[in-house]
């Protein structure tokens, strides 16, 4: 990211606690696709979406976007 010129920042090493159904699965697709972040980690919490299919999605998300 620039701000008035100055030299782009390296990206920002994120860490995600996601309970991944479709909202979360599309913040994971733009963090992947950000070039001003870098997933470094995701912990796959239960929520709206059961702790197993968390996982599922992650795991599919992952290959998906080939990270």
């Amino acid at each position: 990211m620039t701000v008035g010129g100055e030299r782009p920042a390296a990206a920002l090493p994120v860490f995600v606690d996601v309970d991944t159904g479709v909202d979360d699965a599309m913040a994971l697709v733009y963090l992947f696709a950000s070039k001003d972040a870098d997933v470094v980690g995701i912990a796959s919490t239960a929520g709206n979406v059961p702790v197993q299919q968390v996982c599922r999605n992650n795991l599919g998300l992952l290959e998906l976007c080939q990270t």
